[in-house]
């Protein structure tokens, strides 16, 4: 590019500013003097007179002589490009030429930023946002509250009658007590009714409804036939040959409860195992009802090498009890081996208050410690014992006969009543 500087050298000569800028008004240039003797080539004076644009000029009217002006060569002037950030409309001089444009550089206006708020600020705006819901979280709380309070307080001063998840255990009978169906606020119990007539205890599982009538209110309840109660169990001592045959069912004595009772053995590995050898052993028998309710009793077993096929059954009796003892006959020879029965015989006031306050396996009455039963029928009490063949001995004070008649004879003589049998 060109300097600018030798834009400065123009021949000047008339202008016409038309195209450059009309809103300029039109200067007529006074003619210049040209000296021809001195130089074929007229001189311009490069000095720049000032003008005045406040004070005009005064134009003449005389025309413009003709003078004759060499022509000029033309000048290529380098054009920079258009400059955005630049007023793109050129302005003239005070001679009427478009002045040199210096060499400006694009300039690119700083992007405009959108930046967006602190951390400081957002945590700042976080945090009102928060504690505003907080406080609007916890006066609706508060008016929550305070509304249940007030409901609540309110019903539980009202009188009512709450009906009660009312159990019937299967088999027992029907309670006529009104605190076993209901609970009673603020009414007094006699100005209460209790309506059972539709309650049933026979049929496990089954529902039925009552109703309570206290004044002017009524609540009606359901009642439900459970089984809660685990069977009450007794058993017996069970002697058995080696290697013989065992029942569990033969240990029952008795078993008491609403339903069906099913027996097993806890360990029936250990029971078979204990039926290899002679010896006395105590067997766990687990008993449950048909509601799965369950109690586990004990009872004795004993292992003979011989087995009874019959007993001697010797009877006795005193002012207290009677008593049957049963001696084991195996091939007609005494084997040694001896069950007694005692039996008591109670009154009905007797008989109530030892079974009510009996419990386990054993019980000890008037000295007499075994297995018990208790019979309803007749009031009784039996209670069973095995008896070694040492503790026979010791009572009849001798050795005892080795077959079965010799033993039949010596207890009939002993007063005792005595037959064969089972």
């Amino acid at each position: 590019m060109k300097n600018n500087d030798e834009l400065n050298a123009v021949s000047l000569g008339n202008v016409d500013n038309s195209s450059a800028n009309n809103s300029e008004p039109s200067i007529n240039t006074p003619p210049l003097e040209v000296n021809n003797a001195s130089s074929s080539t007229p001189e311009v004076n490069n000095q720049e007179e000032t003008l005045d644009l406040d004070k005009q000029p005064e134009v003449s009217n005389n025309p413009m002589p003709d003078v004759p002006l060499e022509p000029v060569a033309p000048i290529n002037y380098d054009v920079p490009e258009v400059i955005s950030n630049v007023n793109e409309t050129p302005f003239l001089n005070e001679i009427g030429t478009v002045p040199p444009i210096a060499n400006i550089p694009d300039v690119t206006p700083p992007p405009i930023k959108n930046e967006a708020p602190t951390t400081g600020e957002q945590g700042s705006k976080t945090n009102k946002l928060l504690f505003i819901i907080v406080i609007v979280l916890a006066l609706t709380a508060v008016g929550v509250g305070v509304y249940i309070f007030l409901t609540v307080a309110k019903r539980q001063n009202a009188p009512a009658i709450i009906a009660k998840d009312v159990k019937i255990e299967l088999g027992e009978e029907i309670s006529l007590n009104i605190d076993d169906y209901v609970t009673l606020r603020k009414i007094a119990k006699d100005t209460c009714s209790l309506d059972t007539s539709k309650l049933k205890s026979d049929e496990l599982g089954a529902k039925y409804e009552f109703s309570v009538t206290c004044n002017d209110i009524v609540r009606k309840g359901t009642a439900t036939v459970v089984d809660t109660v685990k069977p009450v169990v007794k058993v017996k001592d069970v002697q058995v040959g080696v290697k013989g045959n065992l029942d569990v069912n033969s240990f029952i004595a008795s078993c008491e409860d609403a339903t069906e009772c099913f027996y097993a053995f806890e360990n029936e590995d250990e029971v078979k195992k204990n039926l290899e050898t002679a010896g006395d052993y105590i067997v766990t028998i687990i008993v449950k009802d048909t509601s799965n309710n369950e109690t586990k009793v004990k009872a004795k077993l004993n292992v003979s090498d011989t087995v009874a096929d019959l007993y001697l059954n010797c009877s006795n009796k005193t002012d207290e009890y009677s008593v049957v003892t049963k001696y084991g006959i195996k091939d007609s020879e005494f084997n040694k081996t001896g069950i007694r029965i005692y039996t008591f015989t109670l009154t009905e006031e007797e008989y109530n208050t030892l079974k009510n306050g009996t419990t386990g396996n054993e019980i000890t009455y008037k000295d007499i410690t075994g297995t018990y039963e208790f019979r309803d029928d007749d009031k009784t009490l039996n209670i069973t014992k095995i008896m070694s063949y040492e503790e026979l001995v010791a009572e009849a004070g001798s050795e005892l006969p080795s077959t079965g008649g010799e033993l039949r004879d010596f207890y009939n003589n002993r007063g005792d009543v005595c037959t064969i049998g089972y």
